[in-house]
């Protein structure tokens, strides 16, 4: 938390959470992001546990809404990667 307060051009994702913490833990994590204002920070992380999972585990965080989720899964990494508008239409 501290790094992204620092550092305003640090992004996160939470790949690693994904496979060692309990789900409650995990939601725990995520919401303490958000509610921190690190929401447009996130990033998915799929390198640790394979996608379904991961996506199964985030969408069975009722305190995150539709906007965050798809923050999350593309618009925080397109942001970070400054496509277009044309490039996001194309995916």
């Amino acid at each position: 938390m501290s790094l992204l307060e620092d550092y305003p051009n640090v992004y996160v994702d939470l790949s690693i959470t994904n496979s060692i913490l309990p789900i409650e833990d995990y939601e725990k994590a995520l919401v303490r992001l958000v509610a921190s204002g690190f929401g447009n920070r996130i990033m998915l992380g799929s390198d640790n546990v394979p996608l379904d999972i991961i996506l199964k585990r985030l969408n069975s965080i009722k305190s995150i809404s539709k906007k965050q989720r798809a923050a999350i899964l593309y618009d925080n990494a397109a942001n970070f990667l400054n496509l277009s508008e044309a490039e996001r239409h194309g995916h």
